[in-house]
């Protein structure tokens, strides 16, 4: 049960799940377990605590609550694909790894380990990015998306394509919760500290033009007058 960090210890953890199970060794499956969400990925996002406990953590914060190293972006996606086999169905892993590849939503999409995966998942994954989408998280999500797009667009693959579309459909979404919500985002901290700072700080300048950048590509005739005089309001 001593693993080390070298790439097929994770095959030889899935493996001892898999002959644990069959010989319904309940103590080895566990432990076994334990060290994937652990110690191989980092806590998997707090994969052993419910909903309600998750989210006060959280705090309603996307990509909080979890390691997001490049180790733990490329075993991400095996880890939700193994805790889904028919022969395994382990819920707290799945759970952790749902978590996870949505706080990694942008550059933890590109890897090769994800765009592998069906994509039933990857929309269900899509549809957990969208959750997360409200004014508080606007800006991390705006620049998590660029990341991704930017990975991708070096992968000219139909696997990182049929990603990027994804990618693209979550900005949209962005787009569209940011341009009815304009008010509420234009009071939130992150947004008010960059006003403060007069976009001194390193990235802000970035962060002001991701911003515009959004509020134009959402607008539409239902939504003009609103994000007209929230501008107004919020010069």
């Amino acid at each position: 049960m001593a693993f080390s960090h070298r790439n097929w210890d994770l095959d030889t953890a899935f493996h001892i799940i898999r002959s644990a199970k069959y010989l319904q060794l309940d103590t080895l499956d566990s432990e076994a377990s334990a060290r994937i969400i652990e110690d191989m990925m980092h806590g998997l996002f707090h994969a052993y605590l419910p909903f309600d406990e998750y989210e006060r953590i959280i705090q309603g914060k996307w990509g909080e609550g979890g390691c997001k190293c490049k180790q733990c972006q490329r075993r991400a996606p095996r880890v939700l694909e193994f805790a889904l086999g028919d022969d395994i169905r382990d819920n707290i892993m799945e759970r952790g790894a749902q978590r996870a590849l949505v706080g990694m939503f942008g550059e933890g999409w590109a890897t090769s380990e994800f765009l592998s995966l069906p994509l039933r998942l990857k929309n269900n994954l899509l549809k957990g990015v969208k959750n997360r989408t409200n004014p508080r998280n606007i800006i991390p999500l705006l620049q998590a998306t660029a990341a991704g797009l930017s990975k991708l667009s070096t992968n000219s693959t139909p696997a990182a394509d049929a990603v990027k579309e994804l990618v693209l459909q979550a900005r949209k979404n962005i787009d569209e919760v940011l341009g009815g919500s304009l008010e509420e985002f234009f009071e939130q901290p992150e947004w008010v500290a960059l006003l403060e700072n007069d976009g001194q700080r390193f990235g802000d300048m970035d962060k002001f033009e991701m911003v515009l950048e959004s509020i134009r590509r959402g607008l539409t005739e239902t939504n003009a007058g609103p994000v007209y005089q929230a501008s107004k309001t919020h010069p």
